[in-house]
This record gives C-alpha cells, structure tokens and sequence, in this order.
C-alpha cells in the first residue's frame, strides 16, 4: 500500500492500483520479488502490486475477496498496512474513545511545570484548562488562545531519506520559521526535533536574531521515570498548548498533537499546518479531522 503521492486537502475515499512509488524496496531473485520483513531476510512473492489508498480497511478486503482466484493464490501479504485506515477512524465512536484518553497528571505536570517557567504559559490565561470527567468538556474552534509561542514539530532522522521531497531542508525551516515569527508577532519558539544536535545549532544559527528556541531536555530522574516515550508525550503536551503549532507532513507524532488541539479548543487555521519542501512553499496541508463531541 501507499498514498497517493499527490496528496489531499479534502478527505475522499479512492484506490488505484499506481507505479510502485518506491519499488527499490523489492529485488527480483529468479522470477520472483524478495525483500526482509522484520529481521525475516527471504521472504519471497511471485508478484508485487502497489496500490494508492485513501481508505478503510473494508475497502482492501472487499478488492482482495473480489479480485483474487483462491485456485491461483493462497497467501496475500499487505504491506504498508498503516496506510489503511479502520472503518470507525473519525466518526464519533472514535472521537469518543480519544477525548476518553488523558495523558498521566505526572506527565501532564512536568509539561506544565515546563510551559510556566520557560513559555509564560498556564492553562487559566491560555484558556486551555480541561475537565477530569471529559464528558463533561465541551469545546468551540477558536476558544483555546494558547500560550506565546511558536510550537514546531521539526522531523528529520529517517524521513530525511525516506521523504525528502516532503520536508524542509533545515535552512528551508528556518525561513518558514522566521517568516511565521514576524506573521505571529512571536518571538519564542519551542522546538520538538529528532535532529541530531548539529542540525539544531545550524537551525539555532539561522535563527539567531529572530527567535528564542526552548526545548524539554529531561533530567536523569525524569528519563528514568517517563523513559522515552513518556518524554516524547510531554513534548506532545507543550506543543498543543501554543498559540499556532506548525509539524511535519505525514508524521504520526504531528496528527496526535493536531488532535489534542482540536480536544483543547484551538482553531484550525493554527493547528492543521506542516512545513514545506524548499522547492514547494505552497505544499498540501494537512487534512483536517474535525472533531466530533
């Protein structure tokens, strides 16, 4: 499976079966297509198919049931499943379920904690506050302020190879940044980055005199305590709390910061945002899922 390379700004169901986007994956061996799946390195297929998705799970299975002889084909792998999305995505059973989720008080603090002494933000003057029953919480677009900063999801590592064609080149971030600064009247920005340290001085460099860069660094005690994936979801936290949050297109960490801020309140014009490829100022934003409550 893979998207459809043009993307979307308006959801719309559709399959086609495209060019294989990045057909490099797969070697033929002898008639046949090999690759390594999970530390599995032979795995072979006598055909491989890419098919460009936008949607559900329903919608493979039905082209699989219809479209495949059992006489001819016993086993079908799909690959890239996380392409598909499943049938209740969006509707409001499963906006239900995601409001249900808090993150840990003990989390939830040590972002806050963060927000009031680095980012002047709190949850009264921001009017970001959350009820504890969230049943209870009902929200309006536009209500939460947030607090005064810029809030950037910056993605580099793997999808420096893998997406490059999609994301800034760090100079290229850098002018989007600053160009937002002086929009935003802002001169704060909190930076969420899997960049390696001498990607962030070079961005600090380019934004010398037009920006303050906070990030979270935990202390060993809070590493300990949280590990990782509890850091990374108090940066989640601090970025859905600022006053216009910018990510990475296609990030999983991104979508999950777009749907605290539709949960919080904040307006879409500040929430459903990405950065641009240097060669594409004017790229696809993010499609927006509303919240339903």
């Amino acid at each position: 499976l893979q998207p459809f390379p043009e993307g979307f700004t308006e959801w719309s169901e559709k399959m086609e079966f495209r060019p294989c986007i990045k057909s490099f994956y797969y070697q033929q061996v002898e008639g046949k297509f090999k690759y390594s799946f999970w530390g599995y390195p032979e795995v072979y297929a006598k055909n491989v198919s890419c098919l460009s998705l936008q949607g559900y799970v329903s919608d493979v299975a039905n082209l699989i049931v219809n479209d495949t002889d059992p006489t001819k084909i016993q086993s079908i792998m799909v690959d890239r499943a996380e392409v598909m999305l499943h049938n209740g995505f969006g509707n409001d059973i499963y906006w239900k379920c995601r409001r249900s989720m808090r993150y840990s008080a003990s989390i939830r603090k040590a972002a806050d904690d963060f927000r009031r002494e680095e980012l002047n933000s709190d949850d009264v003057t921001d009017k970001t506050e959350i009820l504890e029953d969230w049943t209870l919480m009902k929200v309006k677009p536009g209500q939460a302020i947030g607090g005064p900063y810029l809030a950037v999801h910056l993605r580099r590592r793997d999808f420096v190879t893998s997406r490059s064609k999609q994301i800034p080149t760090v100079k290229g971030a850098a002018e989007q940044i600053s160009k937002l600064l002086k929009t935003l009247k802002l001169e704060i920005v909190y930076l969420s980055t899997d960049a390696p340290e001498t990607e962030v001085d070079e961005l600090k460099s380019f934004l010398n005199e037009t920006a303050v860069i906070k990030r979270f660094k935990p202390t060993d005690a809070q590493l300990q305590k949280f590990l990782d994936g509890g850091v990374a979801t108090i940066e989640q936290w601090i970025c859905a709390h600022a006053k216009y949050f910018i990510g990475t297109a296609e990030s999983t960490f991104s979508f999950r910061i777009q749907e605290d801020r539709e949960i919080l309140g904040f307006s879409h014009n500040t929430t459903f945002n990405c950065l641009c490829p240097d060669h594409n100022l004017n790229c696809e934003q993010p499609a927006k899922w509303y919240m339903k409550q």
